[in-house]
């Protein structure tokens, strides 16, 4: 047999392992990606815009979330780049994709605070200063994008993970900045994230218009004192994300998933993991479980979490998650 028809066999036996109720949701649901230049290009060592075409172009993806990393934007104190993001923004517009636009200090990628080198000499005021300073500028330039529906602002800033300061967790500042966002551009939703397995949505949610969450199964927790990771599937059950919600009175309507777990998670980065490491936390079985897994929480809006390893795993000879992903994204709901 043709190996990509055994390709496309093999990804049709194990979508459809699901049951017929759940190969219908797939239709109902509106997936899209998250996409980082600095980790593809970075961590991946990937060509960022090959693999952001490719993921346009090939997957035909129709929802994207993009990073605005300020060490990117701010290399020099007062002096704004926005080329990388414009490129971005204008391809994805050009095929009539939507956009999240993630703002702020924290965002998205390890190590969660992307600060430029000139941050070292500030005092915690200076920063809120400058940060305020980074989205007035930000909201100015990207507000003339029609793509972009959703704004983000900060991620997970009540969720202690990456290395950032305390500043990042003060709910008065955080809303400080979604209002100034709003002020700015009061056209656009304003989107606020937070774990959503052990985040504490209550705060999180009555900030933001759009409550986003992640949504991971297989997980590792590093005990640094021990140099240990320890590997762990989540007990919850696909309904503990609503029903979460409803016990905190948040409106289900208004929220999505913002990551989905498609990539491995261990104790290094990807590109130094064994075979044996990925597959503790992502194989393809474990992928089509994760996908059943979400369609089954109710929730209608997906954003996948590893594209870029997906194009990184398709380059060197394992096509199931790019080809798998396709497939869902022609089921995908807009």
């Amino acid at each position: 047999m043709p190996r990509p028809i055994l390709i496309a066999g093999i990804i049709f036996l194990l979508v459809c392992k699901m049951t017929k109720e759940s190969c219908a949701q797939e239709g109902n649901i509106s997936y899209g990606v998250n996409f980082s230049s600095k980790y593809a290009q970075n961590d991946l060592n990937l060509n960022w815009r090959e693999t952001y075409l490719k993921i346009l172009d090939d997957l035909e993806v129709k929802k994207l979330r993009l990073m605005a990393y300020w060490d990117e934007i701010e290399k020099e104190e007062g002096v704004y780049d926005f080329s990388d993001l414009d490129f971005q923004i204008t391809e994805a517009q050009k095929r009539g994709v939507e956009v999240i636009l993630v703002l702020g200090r924290k965002v998205p990628r390890w190590p969660e605070c992307h600060d430029p080198a000139f941050l070292s000499s500030k005092t915690s005021e200076d920063v809120k200063d400058q940060l305020l300073n980074l989205l007035t500028e930000e909201v100015n330039h990207f507000k003339s994008f029609s793509n972009i529906t959703t704004y983000q602002v900060e991620n997970e800033p009540f969720f202690p993970f990456g290395k950032c300061s305390r500043l990042i967790a003060n709910p008065i500042f955080v809303k400080k900045e979604i209002d100034l966002v709003k002020k700015l551009d009061p056209s656009r939703s304003v989107l606020i994230q937070d774990s959503g397995e052990i985040g504490i949505w209550p705060i999180t949610a009555r900030l933001g218009d759009i409550l986003g969450i992640s949504l991971y199964r297989h997980v590792v927790f590093t005990l640094p004192i021990l140099n240990k990771g320890f590997y762990v599937t989540y007990p919850f059950s696909p309904s503990w994300y609503l029903a979460k919600a409803k016990f905190f009175r948040i409106n289900p309507n208004d929220i999505i998933i913002t990551e989905l777990q498609g990539e491995p998670w261990g104790t290094k980065p990807a590109l130094q993991m064994s075979p044996e490491e990925i597959n503790k936390t992502m194989s393809p079985d474990k992928f089509v479980e994760i996908v059943k897994y979400a369609q089954d929480s109710k929730i209608t809006t997906q954003y996948f979490w590893g594209v870029e390893w997906w194009y990184r795993e398709y380059l060197n000879g394992n096509p199931f998650y790019w080809i798998t992903a396709k497939q869902l994204f022609k089921t995908s709901s807009l």
